[in-house]
């Protein structure tokens, strides 16, 4: 059966017990794949488990964060709604974009750009903050100042050629998780003004490819590392 072998499939990439829990955001987010995302058949390339893994992370993501609750383009206008939702708007989901206001630095005026909502059916590459390259994987996660509330996902791990991670100004919480040392493509890591706590994990130290790296705003303890002067590519 194709469904039992995406969980399957899917399962096999959680990073605790504790992600097997119906409520966890890994479940909730397999369970979109197969019940709304609607694929029921389990991809025959290579390039189609790479897509399918993929659009899984994202949508932990987006569970993990509470992406109904964000500024802009978490979720389509209707899923926010306390009645049932139409099911002619579910059918238009995949045409269903969301409009946001962009300050252009070159003319200092505000411009409307059009991108997707998380979790509808059209490509992830669309998606609202999300920068794909050529071979549409997921090379930038840029959603600053957009009411994100929660940890950071650890399963962002397995988006082998992310590059920029922009998450700041938001609602962040948690420790740093240690497998963000596993981001080994990352050049640009921005935390700044959110509420993690903890101290600062010493994997953080093996991301020696980081150009730029901003963690202030946030309620770490304890003293940075002297490792971090082998981070020898910040600018």
């Amino acid at each position: 059966d194709d469904v039992l072998r995406i969980r399957s499939f899917l399962q096999f990439y959680y990073l605790t017990q504790e992600e097997f829990s119906p409520s966890s955001p890994q479940e909730r987010a397999v369970d979109w794949i197969i019940h709304q995302d609607n694929v029921s058949q389990f991809p025959t390339t290579g390039n189609g488990v790479k897509a399918l893994l993929q659009r899984w992370i994202l949508a932990v993501f987006a569970f993990t964060t509470q992406h109904e609750h964000w500024h802009a383009c978490g979720a389509p206008p209707q899923s926010s709604s306390s009645s049932p939702p139409d099911p002619l708007l579910l059918n238009m989901n995949k045409t269903t974009a969301c409009h946001v206001d962009v300050l252009d630095l070159s003319t200092d005026e505000s411009i409307s750009n059009t991108y997707y909502y998380w979790l509808s059916h059209d490509h992830e590459c669309t998606w609202y903050g999300v920068t794909c390259d050529e071979n549409g994987s997921v090379m930038r996660l840029e959603l600053p100042e957009n009411n994100l509330n929660g940890p950071i996902p650890g399963e962002l791990i397995h988006l082998t050629s992310l590059r920029i991670l922009h998450l700041q100004h938001n609602l962040l919480s948690g420790t740093l998780p240690t497998h963000i040392a596993h981001l080994y493509p990352l050049i640009e890591l921005q935390l700044l003004d959110n509420m993690f706590s903890g101290t600062i994990p010493e994997e953080l130290y093996d991301l020696t490819t980081l150009q730029k790296l901003s963690l202030g705003w946030n309620d770490f303890s304890g003293t940075l590392s002297t490792r971090i002067g082998e981070m020898t590519n910040l600018q």
